[in-house]
């Protein structure tokens, strides 16, 4: 909570619904139907260390698949989603957007990722996405973020010793 608040989330996510690191990032409000309380996992964020980018690729089965959650959960991300729209209206023309924009390269097809705040001019070829793990800024909470707040846990409490962010999808599954 102290260290970075907007972390909190996307574990809560993980926890709650199995997702990995990637994809609690890579979810998107579209993609979350909380009457039916399910989301729809299309898609995970990476960083490319030959592109120096983050990237929006498939899961790593390159499947869609629905995830049910119960009650908790809709009420964490109900709360996010106001969270979210009071921090747009705070930060005005300073809050960012997400965009992609697709890129091909030896007959692959792939996305980067981009955020971009109100005063930016954003290229015609960009397409905005409404991410639900958010920075208080609107910026994306990156998968590399969350792998450091995983690591500072581990270090500073007890019985969490060498914990990382995929454990939290294996509790997940022994919940179950």
């Amino acid at each position: 909570q102290d260290y970075n608040p907007p972390a909190i989330l996307p574990i809560q996510i993980a926890y709650y619904a199995g997702l990995r690191i990637g994809e609690a990032c890579g979810l998107a409000w579209q993609d979350v139907n909380l009457e039916e309380q399910c989301l729809t996992i299309r898609r995970s964020i990476r960083y490319d260390g030959s592109r120096h980018k983050n990237i929006i690729g498939p899961t790593k089965r390159k499947k869609v698949r629905i995830v049910d959650f119960g009650d908790t959960l809709a009420e964490i991300l109900r709360n996010a989603r106001k969270e979210q729209l009071k921090n747009r209206m705070q930060y005005g023309e300073l809050y960012h957007k997400n965009y992609y924009r697709e890129v091909k390269d030896k007959n692959r097809v792939y996305y980067e990722f981009y955020h971009l705040d109100g005063t930016e001019n954003v290229p015609e070829d960009y397409k905005e996405i409404s991410f639900v793990c958010l920075r208080p800024d609107g910026s994306l909470e990156l998968p590399s973020t969350l792998g450091i707040v995983c690591r500072k846990i581990a270090q500073k409490l007890d019985g969490f010793e060498g914990f990382h962010f995929h454990q939290l999808r294996h509790t997940y599954t022994s919940n179950l």
